[in-house]
């Protein structure tokens, strides 16, 4: 291949992989094809060419959606839910605090690297407090930025020591409490596709009602997120039961 030929083959990958060229909603790019089961990254900017910047900044061959903050289509349930989710904090940062606030109980697993301005470093940690790491100065060193996607990514997704007690604990309680309980059965139960469906769990008190959400809980796919344990005794108006909510504690 002559070096014309190199040449637009370079213009159409660039062509190929770069951002849209104003930020509208409803329009995602890729990179590499996406699994059924997830996507590696998400990159989030509001201004189209500080997300190429940020793609070409992490320069791995991995699974990446990018977009604006504002798409839709992170938060219809129609994308694989990622491992990593790098976002760019800027301006008055409302729609980046929407954004966390909407998705992080959505995609409990994921780890978040924020992005900002060098004078925005201590207000976006104060702000977006709860997710775990610094934030990351505009423009962050490539060396460093990939350093901490592919510090995320190798995360390794197994239960901590606390968590392999809990869960035996659990385990031994239910099964004191339904013997007749197929356990292996009813984690295959446990869809992860079934994650958003509400569940109903009807029954006299002291039958166990509690201790089997927690067991979905544990064992389904929402287990990296918060269990909140409401008591509706004498809550018998809708605002009774929100003061029970608001006061109840996580865990």
């Amino acid at each position: 291949m002559g070096s014309t030929g190199i040449r637009s083959l370079a213009r159409g990958l660039r062509l190929l992989f770069r951002a849209p060229a104003s930020p509208q909603p409803g329009s995602l790019d890729y990179k590499l094809p996406m699994t059924p089961e997830t996507s590696s990254l998400w990159i989030l900017h509001r201004d189209p060419a500080q997300r190429d910047a940020l793609l070409r900044m992490v320069s791995a061959e991995i699974e990446i959606v990018t977009g604006s903050p504002a798409d839709p289509s992170f938060a219809d349930g129609s994308l694989p839910p990622p491992r990593v989710i790098l976002m760019g904090v800027v301006e008055d940062f409302e729609l980046e605090l929407e954004f966390v606030h909407r998705m992080r109980d959505e995609v409990p697993a994921a780890a978040w690297i924020l992005v900002t301005e060098l004078e925005d470093i201590s207000e976006v940690g104060r702000l977006f407090d709860g997710l775990t790491g610094e934030p990351l100065a505009w423009p962050p060193s490539p060396a460093l930025l990939q350093e901490r996607v592919q510090g995320a990514l190798s995360r390794r997704e197994i239960p901590t020591l606390s968590q392999r007690s809990e869960r035996e604990t659990l385990t031994t309680r239910f099964a004191h409490w339904f013997p007749e309980a197929e356990l292996p059965g009813l984690l295959r139960a446990l869809d992860p596709g079934l994650a958003g469906v509400p569940i109903m769990i009807q029954g006299e008190p002291g039958t166990g009602r509690s201790l089997a959400a927690r067991y979905i809980h544990t064992f389904g796919s929402s287990q990296n997120a918060d269990f909140i344990a409401v008591s509706c005794e004498g809550a018998t108006k809708p605002r009774d039961l929100f003061l029970q909510l608001a006061t109840s504690e996580h865990e």
